[in-house]
């Protein structure tokens, strides 16, 4: 049996020529709803995407404008703070990418005092900075 209505139109993918069993409005309806709770839930889950990134820093220079650059990073959601490697000029972070980006990181570091990548410095806060870190 085809499920159609009274002006001909043949509903193909509930009863057509494939031979499905033909659903009522009503089990259609429900049968939508079904399929949109099911993409809106695999739309939902959230993947996390870690990544680890080296930015240079060079005006870190000693272990007191390291702890200062480590410090302003652990300070960033998404950054894991227990993964935050900083020494020779280079700061190594890792990170969540779905929670925020390089240039984030960046905009941290300068915020701090440093430049950071291809990011200048916060003047003020360079300014703020100890005399060995400027």
């Amino acid at each position: 049996m085809r499920w159609s209505r009274p002006d001909g139109y043949v509903n193909w993918l509930y009863g057509g020529a494939a031979g499905l069993v033909p659903f009522s409005p009503m089990k259609r309806r429900w049968y939508w709803v079904a399929v949109l709770l099911v993409m809106a839930g695999v739309a939902a889950c959230r993947q996390v995407d870690i990544r680890e990134k080296t930015i240079a820093v060079p005006q870190m220079k000693n272990a007191s404008c390291e702890k200062i650059v480590v410090a302003a990073l652990g300070k960033t959601d998404g950054v894991l703070a227990d993964r935050i490697h900083a020494g020779g000029g280079q700061v190594t972070v890792t990170y969540d990418s779905m929670k925020l980006g390089l240039k984030n990181l960046e905009f941290a570091i300068a915020s701090a005092g440093f430049d950071a990548g291809t990011t200048p410095a916060d003047s003020k806060a360079r300014e703020a900075l100890p005399a060995d870190c400027r």
